[in-house]
């Protein structure tokens, strides 16, 4: 059996999927006018058709991008990586099959109105489905606050996770506590649908080397983008890390 990375946004997929069967069978209704039946058929068709590349997107393309992400960091094998925000385990276990001898660390708070069935059991069970469960470690916390002690990890990833985060000080601080656990020479990498550019100045701020914002991907239809940066080689040691 394949892992099951689930649906992103199942809440909007389902009202997507509602609002566009709605107008389509509202066309349909006797006596309504040509005009109205086409605005009806045009709208309800737009509105699945949305609902098809969502789905995809989360069941195909964000695979594809995850891969090329991740080999991108040429990872030796013997890191220990983390992934905040690991919903399912997509990063999580991509991370754990590029290391062989290490460990990849996810964290998440199992919000199910991220991702549909979003729970550490089913992240685990993926995990033992991809045969990595051995690499595999899951915590239960908050982005903002992790329990990991600093420089504790050689690569941190994230994928359309701290988006959810409601407030920009909030947002911040995971990115922050993303430095804190980083070791000096290791490298960063948050992929998201919204906010990369502020994640790019806390980035600066922090004074991280190598700061690069790629190209837009549509694989949600809003366009995703991934922020990379590298911890210094010299960064001093802080365990409070604040933004000056």
């Amino acid at each position: 059996m394949k892992a099951n990375y689930g649906i992103d946004a199942p809440t909007v997929v389902l009202y997507l999927f509602i609002a566009g069967a709605g107008c389509v069978v509202t066309a349909f209704v006797p006596g309504l006018p040509s005009i109205a039946q086409a605005i009806f058929i045009w709208i309800g068709f737009s509105w699945l058709l949305t609902d098809l590349i969502m789905i995809s997107g989360s069941k195909v393309f964000k695979l594809r991008l995850r891969d090329r992400l991740l080999d991108s960091l040429q990872l030796s094998g013997n890191e220990r990586a983390l992934d905040i925000g690991c919903g399912r385990g997509l990063m999580l276990i991509g991370l754990a099959k590029r290391l062989p001898n290490g460990k990849a660390v996810g964290i998440d708070l199992w919000n199910k109105s991220d991702q549909s069935g979003n729970t550490e059991q089913a992240a685990l069970t993926n995990a033992r489905k991809e045969k990595v469960e051995d690499r595999v470690e899951i915590e239960t916390g908050d982005m903002r606050r992790m329990p990991f002690e600093h420089q504790s990890f050689d690569c941190v990833v994230s994928s359309w996770a701290i988006h959810n985060i409601q407030d920009a000080a909030g947002r911040e601080a995971a990115v922050l506590e993303a430095v804190r656990v980083l070791k000096p020479g290791g490298r960063l990498a948050i992929v998201d649908i919204f906010n990369v550019k502020d994640y790019a100045e806390t980035l600066r701020i922090l004074r991280m080397d190598g700061i690069t914002i790629s190209k837009p991907n549509y694989l949600f239809l809003i366009p995703t983008r991934t922020v990379r940066a590298m911890k210094p080689i010299k960064a001093t040691v802080d365990k409070n890390l604040t933004l000056s």
